[in-house]
């Protein structure tokens, strides 16, 4: 954890320092949707976007990309970093920062989209859910409007139907 914070605090300075003042950080978007039918028990997926230039992690050799996170019901579910399984990089400033004599290339990209499978508790009758990306050296953090649904429950007539076959 000294590391990421120690590359990414470096990252900001060589950024303040190939600006030639003050950088300014990028605008992001974040919007969160649901697939599927939210039926007790089912397993749902909810669908966070970021858009917008963010720094995106690739690997070893790289900074680190922000943090996505999703809620449902107020409680953090999920904590995922924006990185190239999800993110298509779009520019790539090697060597963008040396730390302790290495060299780290700094990736961006845009949109990152995070499939997170939520699994509907049984007895729920409406769920609320959020997600809101943190930011990073380069982008400001933004916040999806957060989604409501209500369940569904699968009526009689096809439990009956269920249950004679």
């Amino acid at each position: 954890m000294i590391k990421k914070f120690h590359i990414m605090s470096l990252v900001a300075v060589a950024a303040l320092a190939c600006s030639g003042g003050v950088a300014a950080k990028g605008t992001t978007w974040t919007s969160l949707s649901v697939e599927g039918t939210p039926t007790p028990g089912a397993t749902i997926t909810l669908v966070a976007r970021v858009d917008g230039r963010h720094l995106v992690y690739g690997d070893r050799g790289t900074v680190f990309g922000g943090y996505i996170d999703i809620y449902a019901q107020g409680q953090l579910i999920a904590h995922i970093m924006s990185a190239t399984p999800n993110t298509p990089v779009t520019k790539v400033v090697d060597c963008g920062i040396y730390v302790d004599g290495s060299c780290y290339a700094i990736l961006f990209g845009e949109p990152t989209v995070i499939r997170y499978p939520y699994t509907v508790p049984a007895g729920a009758t409406s769920l609320q859910f959020g997600a809101r990306y943190g930011g990073d050296n380069e982008s400001n953090s933004s916040q999806a409007t957060d989604v409501s649904v209500k369940t569904v429950y699968p009526s009689a007539a096809v439990i009956s139907m269920l249950f004679d076959n």
